[in-house]
């Protein structure tokens, strides 16, 4: 479209307009560079501190776990299992994610498990006579932390850039093509390569920043952070 009317302008001029106002060009390119590198930050920053929120998180329920010992042993085999199935479900959580629904039914399933292990650990607490008790509550403690850490993680992940910042983006990759168009079109020169590697620059850039931005939905994959959890897992014994 940019060729095509600066195309038209250098003809309706009787070829006289050959270029165009490089300053105006260059402040509204600078400024979509300028969005584009806002927008990759803010994607990093987020990327980054889902990461450290899933390690946290990890490591509140492992430490949350080894307290189920200081509990009643005639409690401990029914912690265990309950804390089996929290970390088998919390590794499913994030899987599937465009089907919303069924996220949102595991979550809900995920809370009611949390919710138990905070129950049963209080009543364990209950039950816990003499010295026992003071290192009993450590493990109240533990649960607590471990539900805060996971309530705040998934929270994070809910945490986008703004819509405007987007559609701002959007619409600033259209008008940055548009006038290098425009420009080629009053020159009569075609760039057929640069062309298209601004076109490829451009689609990898956004591309790049919404995998980062939306992790679960792409190649990025926060799955090696995960490694906790299973390990975790796997020191749960067979029941």
């Amino acid at each position: 479209l940019g060729w095509w009317i600066g195309h038209r302008s250098h003809h309706r001029s009787q070829g006289q307009r050959t270029s165009s106002d490089d300053t105006l060009i260059g402040a509204i390119l600078g400024l979509m560079g300028l969005l584009i590198a806002f927008s990759f930050s803010g994607a990093a920053a987020r990327f980054d501190q889902r990461t450290h929120l899933i390690v946290a998180e990890a490591n509140t329920v492992a430490a949350a776990y080894d307290s189920v010992s200081l509990l009643p042993v005639a409690r401990q085999s029914g912690l265990q299992a309950r804390y089996k199935d929290y970390l088998t479900q919390r590794l499913d959580l994030y899987t599937d994610m465009p089907d919303f629904e069924r996220y949102d039914t595991k979550r809900r399933a995920l809370d009611a498990v949390i919710q138990s292990i905070d129950v049963e650990t209080r009543e364990a607490f209950n039950e816990t006579r003499g010295d026992a008790k003071a290192l009993a509550i450590e493990a109240v403690r533990k649960v607590g932390a471990m539900r805060d850490a996971y309530v705040t993680q998934r929270q994070a992940m809910l945490f986008h850039q703004p819509r405007i910042i987007w559609l701002s983006l959007l619409v600033l990759v259209l008008i940055g093509a548009f006038l290098a168009g425009y420009k080629m079109g009053l020159a009569q020169r075609k760039e057929r390569f640069l062309t298209m590697m601004f076109g490829l620059l451009m689609a990898c850039a956004i591309y790049l920043i919404i995998i980062i931005e939306f992790p679960m939905l792409g190649k990025v994959s926060l799955d090696q952070y995960n490694q906790e959890f299973e390990n975790t897992l796997n020191r749960i014994p067979q029941q």
